[in-house]
């Protein structure tokens, strides 16, 4: 008979809380984070890059992290943590815009120009999630999943193009990674024409040195030889495109 109340009280227990759960708007999980922008209120869009965590502004933001909350439901917290909670996952309002058009349930929303704030995903691209509800007031509730969403683009090479476009774009907006993909291009450069350069001139002549061999046994052992020294050559050419490559790259 003890067993049996036991049972009934544990049911019940959890049949009340997850009713409860599921009618919070709040979110499941938060971590605490510093925060490195005094412009972040609740509801922001948040990115993690090398100034630290501050308010996306950059439309499908690569680096997105989570969403600023000042009410999680739960928060995971180290006892000599400071700053503020930040979730990536479960239901959130969002701070919004109607830079694409209003909000509609079902839309992928991402980030935005607009610090911190989101907007409706027209294009294939990086979202925090899609939304639950209709927009209302610049704000929206969103189920969270960070992910590259296909909105327009079917599964194709497109969205490939379409990754590498957005991450090149990305690193063009910051001066010190866009000479860092100068530098790669150049050193990718460098090894392709080192290597054209000791294929057409020193490979191109093997072919007709094996057909001598044939014509002319006799000299043999010099045109081995000389087979030999165009193929260090070429290898030489290519090595020397390699360490030019790398030093562009380190400089």
């Amino acid at each position: 008979m003890t067993k049996i109340i036991l049972f009934f009280f544990v049911f019940s227990f959890l049949f009340s809380t997850s009713r409860v759960f599921g009618a919070s708007p709040a979110v499941e999980i938060a971590t605490i984070q510093q925060i490195n922008d005094p412009g972040a209120v609740d509801g922001d869009i948040i990115s993690i890059t090398d100034q630290g965590m501050v308010r996306s502004s950059t439309t499908a933001d690569i680096h997105l992290f989570g969403i600023l909350t000042d009410n999680p439901l739960a928060v995971w917290r180290d006892p000599n943590a400071t700053g503020s909670a930040v979730v990536r996952n479960g239901i959130v309002e969002v701070n919004v815009t109607d830079a694409e058009g209003p909000i509609k349930r079902g839309d992928y929303v991402t980030s935005s120009e607009t610090a911190g704030k989101g907007k409706k995903a027209i294009r294939s691209g990086y979202v925090i999630g899609q939304a639950t509800a209709d927009g209302q007031g610049g704000r929206v509730l969103v189920a969270l999943r960070i992910e590259y969403a296909e909105v327009t683009t079917p599964r194709s090479a497109n969205r490939l193009f379409e990754m590498l476009g957005a991450t090149f774009f990305k690193n063009v907006q910051d001066p010190s990674k866009f000479a860092e993909i100068i530098r790669y291009i150049l050193a990718a450069i460098v090894v392709i024409l080192s290597f054209l350069f000791g294929f057409l001139t020193f490979s191109r002549s093997i072919p007709k040195s094996i057909e001598a061999i044939g014509r002319n046994p006799l000299s043999r052992n010099s045109i081995l030889i000389s087979i030999g020294i165009n193929v260090f050559l070429t290898i030489a050419c290519g090595l020397i495109g390699l360490v030019a490559a790398l030093l562009i790259i380190r400089l």
